[in-house]
């Protein structure tokens, strides 16, 4: 039974890499100028150029004109201490950081091979230029070999290499190992080395030999020319077999395969586990019955998965391989959302149950038995569009369907109208999840399209776009908001960070009132769907918009006068409000092109805030007040953690994860000092007065060693701190807090 994870349309070749950090600087001996010591470890006088500070000097052979020559079979010690790099071609992200250089000369066709590492993390190259310079575009089986930092080293296997001198490009990945290595080269019989798709291990090679290894094409994927490296040039050695997977959508296939020697290829239907699939999320299927031996002209193949099986049938000698290109084509052609099995697409389409935004255009392929789904998140009542486009707008098929909350789907009534050569759908739609199902009206061949769809309520700007359209916010009552389609009103964006303050994005308004007497009032705003901004609380003096932007008067609780962030799930919490009326702005000062939507909550707490479960009776921990000049260490482990509940620090501390709360009193006044060492990223809170979120007075996430959190505060004689310990997003973790006392 074979499993490929999804999405598995393109076939990847990629080397492995290790990340490599720069090399420390060895001890040695350097020179000063004048008398007196050098830099290094050894004494030098006189009026000379030394190594620098502490710097070993280049290798003999840093570079290829001076390259140290192997002799087969013969091991040789080498080192990176001091080199520099000088052919950069292997040299991506992760890439090495310094190269040496070797020679070998074949006097007839030889088998080579070329192992070199150790205790060093190398990358090996071979070539044949005289200036010993590495080709633009890497050869797969001799340029920047990288097999990872296994402790064994890096090893080339090269099936044949004609009489001639050759030349190692040896380099190092500082960060990983040692600057020492060892590198051998060994002359053998030639021998076939099988392809690209085949996997290079030592002592053979095994690839793509089994339908449990089957790699993938892509619908009308050709390998191109034998004698291009650049491409894929596939090949099979004697007696081997390979296996390629392919999906087809229905309808016309035409294969064929272009080899340079004997063999044959077939191919083979597959049955699919589909429930098995589903539940893995990775295709697993078992090879089935012989479809048609190639070529392949032409016949209508139902839709589906299945196996090309190549299988090599010469009487083949030491380096000898069969080359072979494939040419698969299909009338339909899907793209990279689409799998050849009606129920399986569905499936891993809907997966995700994607929000779909206007601005958000889709360039899909659908025909044959293909369809093409599209979740949309109706926050609002009213007349949900498809609109669509390009080279085959009129000839697809749009359909809407309501899903209960048990998935029950109900289709609803639609209208399809044509303009200007688009197909315009429509439909009334109620708040809820809306299926969008496209299909290519039974054409065969490809239909390719764009889609853009409308949520109801979401044509047209937002009703609330200005201080005087403000929607009512009524205490702990949910509001659907959005900021898509709408423009800046010209008010200054809540936050007193200069990154906001000259935004120009889509801003909406919401009023409240606090009544009676003064009132613990918080808002909450959650990210539905790409909102990514700020918000905040402003006062309307008489309960009147003000004439200009300046009139509007943040309120601003600890320093912070906003709220928000990448996420845009974010809450305002405000310790006895004063009477009076006020607007939330809400701005998506992150996006400039579609704009967000969210939910804004607006709950008063007469009594108080409730404090959050890691601040109830009973959950609060006792932290003892240590002598001034000790420390406390409490020992927290797992089970300490609250976990499901989140508590909000502030803007510049939220966190996910479990949390812990202490209360401490202080028997005298003193200056604390407050640190977690942790084995998970913390995030400290010191409240005063009460365990509530509202009452923080400080917060940290990571100014402590590495991402622990640290806090210097002041406490008085008699007075009670709260700590709270939060992990930033695990839910458990074991460590220590530190509480250490000095005079104030």
């Amino acid at each position: 039974m074979r499993a490929i994870v999804f999405p598995a349309l393109l076939l990847s070749l990629a080397a492995v890499v290790a990340c490599d950090e720069p090399i420390q600087p060895t001890e040695g001996e350097g020179e000063g100028e004048g008398e007196g010591e050098g830099e290094g470890e050894g004494e030098g006088e006189g009026e000379g150029e030394g190594e620098g500070e502490g710097e070993a000097p280049p290798p003999p052979n840093d570079t290829c004109a001076t390259p140290v020559p192997l002799s087969d079979g013969v091991r040789v010690n080498g080192t990176f201490a001091g080199a520099s790099l000088d052919h950069p071609i292997c040299d991506d992200f992760f890439g090495p950081d310094a190269d040496v250089a070797y020679v070998f000369t074949v006097t007839e066709a030889t088998g080579v091979v070329v192992t070199a590492g150790g205790s060093a993390d190398t990358i090996i190259s071979v070539v044949d230029s005289a200036d010993c310079e590495l080709p633009a575009t890497p050869e797969p089986d001799r340029t920047c070999i990288d097999q990872g930092f296994d402790g064994d080293g890096e090893e080339v296997r090269i099936g044949e290499l004609l009489p001639g001198t050759y030349f190692i490009v040896l380099g190092a990945f500082g960060g990983f190992g040692s600057d020492d290595f060892t590198i051998q080269v060994d002359f053998v019989a030639p021998f076939c080395t099988g392809d690209a798709a085949d996997v290079f291990v030592r002592g053979g090679v095994t690839g793509n030999e089994t339908p449990e290894d089957a790699l993938t094409l892509a619908p009308g994927f050709a390998t191109g020319n034998f004698d291009s490296l650049g491409a894929i040039a596939l090949s099979m050695c004697e007696g081997d077999v390979d296996y390629w997977l392919i999906g087809h959508l229905g309808g016309a296939l035409t294969a064929a395969a272009i080899t340079d020697g004997a063999s044959t290829f077939e191919l083979f239907s597959v049955n699919l586990d589909v429930e098995a699939t589903k539940e893995t999320n990775s295709l697993t299927y078992t090879e089935n019955v012989l479809v048609q031996t190639f070529p392949i002209e032409a016949v209508d193949v139902p839709a589906g998965f299945y196996l090309i099986k190549g299988t090599e049938q010469a009487d083949l000698v030491g380096a000898q391989r069969v080359r072979y290109s494939f040419s698969v084509s299909h009338a339909c052609v899907g793209d990279d959302f689409d799998v050849p099995d009606a129920e399986l697409d569905r499936f891993f389409e809907l997966q995700a149950e994607p929000i779909v935004l206007p601005g958000d255009v889709f360039e899909r392929n659908v025909c044959a038995a293909d369809v093409d789904y599209f979740m949309v998140e109706a926050l609002f009542d009213g007349e949900l569009k498809a609109i669509i486009g390009g080279e085959h707008a009129l000839d697809v098929n749009v359909e809407f369907f309501a899903v209960a909350e048990d998935g029950t789907e109900t289709q609803l009534t639609r209208n399809r109208t044509e303009v200007d050569g688009t197909a315009e759908f429509t439909a009334t739609a109620t708040r809820g999840q809306i299926l969008a199902r496209v299909d290519g009206s039974g054409f065969i061949e490809t239909r390719s399209y764009t889609l853009s769809l409308v949520p109801p309520g979401l044509d047209g700007p937002p009703a609330n776009s200005t201080c005087e359209t403000a929607e009512t916010l009524l205490s702990g009552e949910a509001v659907d908001g959005r900021t898509v389609g709408g423009a800046d009103s010209v008010v200054p964006a809540p936050c007193s960070d200069a990154f906001f303050e000259d935004d120009a994005f889509a801003d909406v308004f919401y009023r409240f009132s606090v009544s009676g007497d003064p009132t613990d009032t918080q808002v909450s705003l959650e990210n539905v769907t790409d909102y990514t901004g700020t918000f905040g609380i402003f006062q309307l003096p008489g309960g009147t918009c003000p004439s200009t932007p300046d009139g509007f008067t943040v309120v601003a609780v600890n320093g912070d006068a906003c709220g928000g962030g990448f996420f845009g799930d974010t809450v305002i919490s405000v310790p006895q409000l004063p009477v009076g009326d006020y607007v939330v702005i809400v701005e998506d000062s992150f996006s400039d092109d579609a704009g967000g939507l969210f939910r804004v909550t607006m709950e008063q707490f007469p009594d108080g805030f409730p404090p959050p479960p890691l601040c109830e009776v009973g959950a609060i921990r006792e932290l003892v007040m240590p002598a001034i000049g000790e420390s406390t260490v409490e020992n927290v482990v797992a089970g300490d953690f609250l976990t499901g509940t989140v508590s909000d620090w502030g803007p510049l501390c939220s966190a996910s994860g479990g949390e812990v709360a202490y209360a401490l009193t202080a028997s005298q006044a003193a200056t604390l000092t407050i640190e977690t060492e942790f084995s998970a990223d913390t995030v400290l809170a010191v409240m005063r007065g009460t365990c509530s979120e509202a009452a923080v007075d400080t917060c940290d996430d990571d100014g402590g060693e590495g991402v622990n959190s640290l806090i210097i505060t002041d406490i008085a004689a008699n007075e009670t701190i709260f700590i709270a310990l939060d992990l930033f997003s695990a839910e458990t973790g074991e460590g220590t807090l530190t509480v250490q006392a000095a005079a104030p």
